[in-house]
């Protein structure tokens, strides 16, 4: 499926903002940059997960759902038994009742071939690989470094809106941050005539319609809304305020 594309483009806006542009003296095309800022923030905090430990927690979960982990102990007694193989890296295609996951890169594989399973489904108990207890802690620990780089792909795009803000990634934890370098996004400006200044967003994350939902994304365009509205008022009455006391 596409990843979520998010357009600036609502009407009902353009009258505060040319009200703004006309006592303030900013141009249109500044506020709506400043304004697409402000709903990629949201966006950001509105995709899955909400912090830091879910996150983590449903990357543990997920790998259950796809590895049986083994202590040191079972660990040695499942090696010597003929109704286990182990296999590499690059040999999954094998037809086998159960696969024995030998090191770190054949846990990667196995869970990059079978991570479908991880949202709301299992693998069947006898289609699960086994797994040793510290390379699962191992697989576990990388995929958690992970943990927000969809959000982070609207922090990248944040970045690019060109907003006239000293932080433009303000609201966005860095536990999101970190992960900037592994995101992409799409910040696309359309110059049209008069008021209709117009910008489009994409967060190019392949997965970000997974998480974040039609309803979320609404619901942070409304918030944006609400904080870009309150903040063209916040200015036009500070204008008019100056102005009245120099009067």
């Amino acid at each position: 499926m596409a990843a979520p594309y998010i357009r600036i483009d609502e009407k009902a806006l353009q009258k505060k903002m040319q009200k703004y542009e006309a006592i303030v003296g900013k141009e249109v095309a500044q506020l709506v940059r400043n304004g697409s800022r402000l709903l990629c923030v949201e966006l950001a905090g509105f995709t899955f997960p909400k912090d830091k430990k879910l996150g983590e927690a449903a990357i543990s979960r997920d790998v259950s759902k796809i590895f049986t982990a083994l202590n040191p102990d079972w660990w040695k007694k499942h090696t010597k038994k003929k109704a286990f193989r182990v296999v590499e890296a690059d040999d999954f295609l094998a037809q086998l009742s159960t696969i024995l996951v030998k090191n770190i890169t054949a846990a990667k594989t196995f869970h990059k071939a079978n991570r479908v399973f991880s949202r709301g489904r299992a693998l069947p108990i006898n289609k699960k690989a086994v797994i040793q207890m510290k390379t699962r802690n191992s697989l576990v620990r990388g995929l958690q470094k992970k943990v927000g780089l969809c959000k982070a792909g609207w922090a990248v795009a944040a970045s690019q809106c060109k907003a006239d803000v000293r932080q433009p990634l303000r609201g966005i934890p860095a536990w999101v941050t970190r992960n900037m370098g592994k995101a992409v996004a799409a910040v696309r400006e359309q110059s049209v005539a008069g008021m209709s200044f117009k910008i489009n967003l994409t967060n190019k994350i392949n997965y970000t319609d997974k998480l974040l939902s039609r309803k979320s994304r609404t619901i942070a365009q409304n918030v944006a809304r609400g904080k870009f509205v309150k903040m063209l008022n916040t200015a036009i009455r500070a204008t008019k305020k100056k102005e009245a006391g120099l009067k």
